[in-house]
Order: structure tokens, then sequence, then C-alpha cells
């Protein structure tokens, strides 16, 4: 009974506050709704520039609507690049949406809670003394020095992102020259069990491919911050377990297992022409800093076709040095690399003499002026139906450019031994002697 009489006398009340809140929201978005954004371009351009340290510029309009999630619109954004580059522009993009939390409107800082980008290109060019085309604002704070002898580890090896999260659509990059596209990007960022981690996808062609990448505390007995990135690729996921020196955050030590089931089309993400494989299942160890990659007891199989390796490719000093050794009890070319032979498809002969080696990746540019040992040890290698190569050994060095390879390999019941020496040329033609 008291309820009841309570909700009768105070209901004109309820009814009078809640009309109160209703109009105060209508009156708050039709306020919102009659700013014009134009009035503050110089203020976001402002914003923009403070927050990037880069020349940014917006050509086309600038709008919004407002709601519950409001939006600003950005038309024509770009930064500019260096004086001396043929590209006018570092970034460009037709469209930029950007999402707000509508609480934090009242604030000083609203709060981003997410960046859509429309129809994006990025052109880094080099000059002739190897400098990058971007211009930042403030250059002090890019070439400013940090004591890493009295400065303390970071809890993480990067920050979060100043907002919720990040979508591209429609990329082209083009990259000293060489030209990259990708259909969509997306990822954002949180604190996952004290991690800091990334979460997304990137459709480099038809499909997304989901990715995770997390980075733990400064593990300060190890000197390291562990890494672990995960791409779900269609078969077993390709999983990364890094370890990034403290000071230089550089992977000083990395463990990449898992499967790549299209090697073709992400070779085409770098602009790789790759053969058609089945899918490739990769064990890579190993390590990197500034001037060194390095692998050791490493594996990369296909189908049955499996070779085993270690090595490093070091170019701190003024001649590079190269050192691989590769194992393989099995490799069948015609099955690993069936686009190879061309099977199925009518031949057709090239316009130009025959040359067994005119098409044969020798890589002689990339040995020209390096120290390089090399030692294969193949025990069966199936260049095509029966015709098997057995207990294949080869050497190859190259030093102060002159080359030197032994060859000893079966074939059928027989065996054949080799020696070959010659010059390697600055334009990477071998010329050989055996």
């Amino acid at each position: 009974m008291f309820l009841y009489t309570f909700y009768r006398r105070y209901l004109w009340l309820l009814r009078v506050i809640a009309l109160f809140f209703m109009g105060l929201a209508v009156a708050i978005i039709i306020a919102f709704s009659q700013i014009n954004l134009e009035t503050l371009r110089g203020n976001i351009i402002s914003v923009l520039r403070d927050t990037t340290n880069l020349p940014v510029e917006i050509d086309g309009k600038i709008s919004w609507k407002f709601s519950l999630r409001p939006e600003i619109k950005l038309s024509k954004v770009r930064i500019q690049n260096a004086e001396w580059a043929e590209d006018k522009n570092l970034f460009f993009a037709k469209n930029i949406i950007v999402r707000i939390d509508l609480f934090s409107l009242f604030k000083k800082s609203p709060a981003i809670r997410n960046i859509k980008i429309y129809d994006a290109t990025v052109s880094l060019e080099k000059d002739e003394n190897g400098e990058n085309s971007i211009v930042f604002n403030n250059p002090t704070l890019v070439d400013k020095k940090i004591d890493t002898d009295k400065k303390e580890p970071s809890k993480y090896p990067v920050d979060r992102l100043p907002f919720g999260g990040l979508e591209i659509q429609n990329l082209t990059a083009n990259i000293y020259n060489d030209v990259y596209t990708i259909k969509g990007f997306g990822v954002h960022n949180y604190m996952h069990h004290g991690n800091i981690e990334f979460s997304g996808w990137i459709k480099p062609y038809d499909s997304n491919i989901p990715f995770i990448i997390n980075f733990s505390e400064y593990n300060a007995e190890r000197k390291i911050y562990p890494m672990r990135i995960a791409f779900a690729t269609g078969g077993d996921a390709l999983i990364a377990n890094v370890a990034l020196e403290g000071t230089s955050k550089m992977p000083i030590d990395f463990i990449i297992r898992g499967d790549i089931p299209h090697i073709k089309k992400s070779g085409g993400w770098f602009n790789i022409d790759t053969l058609r494989t089945p899918t490739v299942k990769v064990n890579l160890i190993g390590g990197f800093d500034r001037k060194k990659v390095s692998f050791r007891k490493s594996t990369i199989s296909a189908g049955k076709s499996s070779i085993a390796f270690s090595g490093l490719y070091d170019w701190s000093s003024e001649v590079p040095v190269i050192e691989a050794k590769i194992t393989s009890d099995y490799i069948d070319l015609y099955k690993s690399f069936p686009e190879w032979f061309n099977v199925g498809k009518e031949w057709i002969h090239p316009k130009r003499d025959l040359n067994v080696f005119l098409d044969t990746p020798l890589f002689g540019s990339f040995f020209y002026g390096t120290d390089t040992n090399i030692d294969l040890d193949w025990k069966h290698f199936v260049v095509f139906h029966s015709l098997d190569l057995s207990n294949m050994n080869v050497n190859f060095k190259v030093k102060n450019n002159k080359v030197y390879a032994n060859v000893n390999l079966g074939i059928g019941a027989g065996d054949i031994e080799a020696v070959v020496v010659g010059d390697l040329t600055e334009t990477g033609v071998y010329d050989l002697e055996a």
C-alpha cells in the first residue's frame, strides 16, 4: 500500500525529470549538429601536426555526424613529401573518418575510438645521398639521442595506440620504387592479462588473414622483451616467438613455426614472383640485429621435399659475409614446383636462341663483392620423374670475386666429379671454366 501511494504521488515528478533529460539530450544533439567544423580547420590541422610531427594538410571538406557515436569526416588528407621528391605527397587519403567517444566531447581532449582510412597512397623516396623524403615539423624530436646506459628500460617495448583501432581500405605504397598493394587492414589494441596486445586482420587479396601481436613486460633477468606473433593461415597457424633486445629492440632471437598455404600469393605481397607449391611448412630458428641475420637448425618443407639449413648473412664490415650449410634427404622438383615444368600447357618457343643458363637464377649480382662459403649435401635430388641426382655434395665459394666450386654427385650407376673456377663480374655474369 505504501509503495502504491508513493508511486501515485511522485509519478508526475518522475515524468517531469524524464522529460527534462530527454529534452536536454535533444538540445545537446541539436547544438552539436549545428557546429561548423570548417571554422575549426586550423585547430584540427594543428592538432594533427603536433600529434604526428608531420606536415599534415586537409584540402577537402571537414564535416561530422553527431549521434551516440559521433564521427568526423576529413576529405583529401595529405602529408607533404620533401621538395626534391617526384611525388609531392608522402601520404594521401581520399577520406578519413574518425569516431569519437560521445562523453569525451565534454572533456578537454576528446577520446578517439576508431579511425578509418579510405583509398590511401604512400610514396617514400630516397635522394642521391640516401636521405628519406619524410619531412618532420621538428627534426630535433627525431634526432634526439638517448643515453641508453643510464635510461631504465620501459615496461613494454611499444606504447598502446592513442586510439582504439585503425582500419584501412585500399592502400597502395610505393617504397623506394617498389609498389605494394593491399585491399584492407585493421587493428585494435588493448591490455590483455597484463600484456599489450594488437589484434586485427590483413586482406592482401580476396580473404582476410587474422593476426595477433602480443608484447610482454620487460624481462630483467634475460634483458629482453618477449613478443609473440600469430597468423591464421588456413593450415597450422604461423607463430613467431621473438626476443627483443632490451635497448635496441632488435629481434635477437626468434622461432617461427607453421604453415604458409599460399606461397605464391604471399610472395606477391612483397613483389616476389614465386612458383606455386604445396603448403610450405617452416621451422625457422635464428636471430637478427642491425647488420646481421643468422639461422640455426632451421627447416623448410613442401610435400615430401624438405631442406635443413643453418648459416648467416653479415653485412657489418666492408665485405659482406655469407655462410650456409644446406642438407636434405629428399627433394622432388616436379612435385614441389609443378608450375616450373609448365605441366598441361602448350610450350611456345621463345623468340630468342635457347640457352640453358639464360633463365636459371644463379644470383651473380647478389654474390658479387662478398665472401661466400656454401655447402650443399643432398642425398636425393629428383629433377624430373626418374632423373635422380644422388649423394650430391657441392662446395661453392666466392672471395675477391673469384669463384670456386667442387661438385660430386651420382647419376644412375655412375658418379660425376667436377671442379669449377672462374670470375664474377660486377654485372653479375659468371666467367667459368670446368
